[in-house]
Parts: C-alpha cells; sequence; structure tokens
C-alpha cells in the first residue's frame, strides 16, 4: 500500500503546483484527485490513528491528512462525471470541504504542500531502501 500512497502523493504534487506538470483531461484529472482524496481518508484515519505514537502510524496521519486537503483543493467539482456528481460525498460533503480549505492563507496551502513533499519523500526513500535489501 506504500506504493500506491506514494505514487498518488506525487500525482497530487504534480497537480497542484502553479503550471502542472501533467497534461491530462479535467474529468480524468478530477477523478484521480477524487481518488486521491479517499486514499489520504484512509491512510489518515484508517491507518495513522490506528498506529498512532509509531514512525509510520505519525507518517501517514501526517501524510494522510495533507492529501486530503490538496486533493480537495485541487478537485474541480465539475468536471467529475455525472455518476460521481450524484454521490453523496460529491454532492454534499466536498463543496462544504472545499469552501473551508479555499479560506485557508496561501501561506498554509504552501506549507501543506511542502509537508507533502516531505512526506512523499520520505516514503520514496523507505521503499528505495527496502527494494535494495
Amino acid at each position: 500500500m506504500g506504493i500506491v500512497v506514494t505514487v498518488f502523493m506525487a500525482l497530487i504534487l504534480a497537480f497542484s503546483l502553479p503550471k502542472p506538470l501533467l497534461k491530462l483531461s479535467d474529468s480524468a484529472k478530477s477523478i484521480l484527485l477524487l481518488l486521491a482524496f479517499f486514499l489520504g481518508c484512509w491512510n489518515a484515519l484508517a491507518y495513522g490513528l490506528q498506529h498512532l505514537g509509531q514512525l509510520w502510524g505519525d507518517m501517514a496521519l501526517i501524510s494522510g491528512i495533507a492529501m486530503i486537503i490538496t486533493s480537495i483543493n485541487a478537485i474541480g467539482l465539475s468536471a467529475l462525471p455525472s455518476f460521481f456528481q450524484h454521490s453523496f460525498i460529491v454532492k454534499f460533503l466536498l463543496p462544504r470541504l472545499q469552501a473551508q480549505v479555499h479560506k485557508l492563507p496561501s501561506v498554509i496551502h504552501l506549507f501543506i504542500l511542502l509537508v507533502l513533499f516531505a512526506c512523499f519523500c520520505m516514503y520514496a526513500y523507505t521503499l528505495v531502501l527496502l527494494n535494495l535489501q
């Protein structure tokens, strides 16, 4: 699961830059960011909270929260396909969360991106070390 989380952290970072590194359609980008949002929820809530006090539990909580905030900030809800548009999460929850995230100062957004980049580096470094053994 660490590989999946690392790949989605890289995708979020690539989409969150002022000039995105990846050129995808708006609907594909929104679907990937919605998946990243759910993965961040799993990372923070399912793994991170169960393993608090351990290094990877704390890392999962921090990276999960950073993934949630940055993916919410970048999702284009109107670009999602119609079958996503009618779900409870997209129709009611995400617009409210987006409104709260958009109220944050830009300095906070930059700090969260920096935190997400640091988490990505830690995950990637550990995965490389595990695969070299």
